[in-house]
């Protein structure tokens, strides 16, 4: 078993925490964006790790209903991809 990873059948440590308020821990905070991740996005730890904050902050602004950006239209694609030909 890889550590920090669970095994199937067996319950999860305890953990314990402070909250989410001042004072919280960034482990308290990861453990709990990792698991809100893992139920919203699908994301196992290896995919939740490897995210940009951009990244979750987006997904997270489309969960919560706010994302009100417009849909990206041709002319701003084929813009976006004159200014960065490599992706």
């Amino acid at each position: 078993m890889v550590p920090g990873t669970l095994s199937v059948g067996h319950p999860p440590p305890a953990l314990p925490s402070k909250g989410r308020g001042e004072g919280a821990s960034f482990r308290d905070a990861a453990v709990r964006m990792a698991g809100q991740a893992g139920v919203l996005f699908g994301w196992g730890p290896e995919r939740f790790w490897r995210a940009t904050p951009a990244e979750l902050a987006a997904l997270a602004a489309v969960i919560a209903g706010d994302d009100t950006d417009e849909p990206l239209g041709p002319r701003e694609l084929a813009a976006m991809q004159e200014r960065d030909p490599d992706g």
